[in-house]
């Protein structure tokens, strides 16, 4: 993580440069990792793809493990930040949770499909990679509080504990992710509409059984 503290003599344009280096920087870092693995990205590779200097480089991120972390956190960012517009306007709508995490799946889909690279970023990389299965298990620890919170005890009728509702919320989240790999690299031949249309089934019954009167 960068902990740089702007200088007060930095003014808007210095500023900005510093954002675009850092943009670019991240910017190929994804293409790197996500084309050639985590194993690509270096900061020499960085350097050639970016023109910048090593100086530029680590100006912005301490090491080439801060860089990678950086990279996932990017990515994984970006697709929350798209996840929790949908959900806000979801709530606003009222609509029920699992419309909601219909078109939340949706999203995330399309942007796989949009971008294979994010794929091999978040989905392939991470077992093989330490900084990225530590960020990895994060994410994962995080969906499943969201299923928790959000999905589960707003569709269960039944009472149930914490330790039961996070462990059918990790089983879900497990199931989903796995599918989602194995479906962008091209192992299940379904729709994005098909996808999204087990995936809720799978939900439904998971709910059905457990959860419900």
């Amino acid at each position: 993580m960068n902990t740089r503290i702007p200088s007060r003599r930095e003014g808007p344009a210095l500023q900005k440069r510093r954002a675009a280096r850092r943009a670019a920087i991240l910017a190929a870092g994804l293409d790197l990792i996500g084309t050639g693995g985590t194993s690509a990205l270096t900061i020499r590779a960085v350097c050639q793809s970016t023109r910048l200097t090593e100086r530029h480089v680590y100006d912005n991120f301490a090491s080439r493990d801060a860089l990678v972390a950086a990279v996932f956190d990017d990515a994984v960012g970006r697709l929350v930040s798209e996840g929790l517009v949908l959900y806000y306007a979801g709530e606003a709508q009222h609509q029920e949770p699992m419309s909601v995490l219909g078109q939340a799946l949706t999203t995330i889909l399309q942007a796989f499909e949009q971008d294979p690279r994010l794929v091999r970023l978040l989905l392939i990389e991470p077992p093989a990679e330490p900084v990225l299965r530590e960020r990895f298990d994060a994410f994962m620890n995080t969906g499943e509080q969201l299923i928790v919170t959000h999905i589960l005890r707003r569709l269960a009728t039944v009472e149930a504990e914490d330790r039961e509702l996070a462990f059918i919320a990790r089983a879900l989240l497990g199931a989903v992710v796995f599918s989602i790999s194995r479906w962008a690299t091209g192992e299940a031949d379904v729709s994005i509409d098909e996808f999204v249309e087990l995936g809720l089934d799978l939900v439904r019954g998971i709910i059905d059984r457990r959860l419900s009167l």
